[in-house]
């Protein structure tokens, strides 16, 4: 992937590179002497630092020409180059003005896609070379004679962080409830890690509150007090 940036990546480099030496070589700005009553430049400079005065002859004077660089041009092809480099390069760019704000999720989706593409063939390799590690694995723990391993197996799970709008997924699990199961639900909630622990908690909190339930009305068993 980086072969197709990284003309960008130098271009981009280049210009912030010419662009610190102009800023770092271009003076501030530059006198026009008329009639300047010295001898040389050296000396002028000299009182210009010290007294902060200049000497000239008759209708003489002393201009200043203003030479502030006009980076506006150099700063959008900067810019161009940078939102080319996240295209090409499959990226997210965490400046776009469409991940500020409440951004939906099938927003954050679309501008997740490319890089969810990448990681696709990224775990499709991973998985692949998992795999031919195990193999070494097993054939290493049988010629050492610690047993056979050939009918082993490993589940390779590769998770994956996205920015999400929690507001609206939490909503969509919410309105859910009752159309899917209990632990698809939490499954898809952005606060569950873990949906199988999450069920367990659940259960235990309803039976706690089942209890107190029939401790307040009559009993543990639902029953009414003699």
């Amino acid at each position: 992937m980086l072969h197709k940036v990284k003309t960008l990546v130098d271009e981009y480099d280049r210009t912030v590179s010419d662009d610190a030496n102009m800023l770092e070589d271009q003076p501030n700005k530059v006198f026009v002497l008329t009639n300047y009553d010295g001898t040389d430049l050296g000396e002028f400079r000299r009182n210009m630092a010290l007294y902060r005065a200049v000497k000239v002859t008759d209708n003489g004077g002393v201009d200043t020409l203003d030479t502030t660089p006009d980076v506006t041009a150099s700063n959008q092809h900067l810019e161009r180059i940078r939102r080319d480099i996240y295209a090409f390069g499959r990226g997210v760019d965490t400046r776009n003005e469409r991940l500020t704000g409440a951004t939906s999720g099938q927003a954050l989706k679309f501008e997740y896609a490319q890089l969810d593409l990448d990681c696709n063939g990224l775990e499709t390799n991973l998985q692949a070379a998992f795999q031919e590690l195990l193999w070494f694995v097993k054939a290493h723990l049988a010629n050492t004679g610690k047993g056979s391993f050939e009918n082993a197996t490993a589940q390779i799970v590769c998770n994956r962080d996205i920015i999400i709008n929690e507001e609206s997924a939490i909503a969509m699990c919410a309105s859910s409830a009752g159309l899917i199961s209990e632990e698809t639900v939490l499954a898809n909630h952005p606060w569950v890690d873990d949906p199988q622990e999450e069920l367990k908690r659940l259960r235990a909190q309803r039976r706690a509150e089942e209890h107190r339930y029939g401790a307040d009305y009559g009993g543990e068993d639902g029953g009414d007090e003699a």
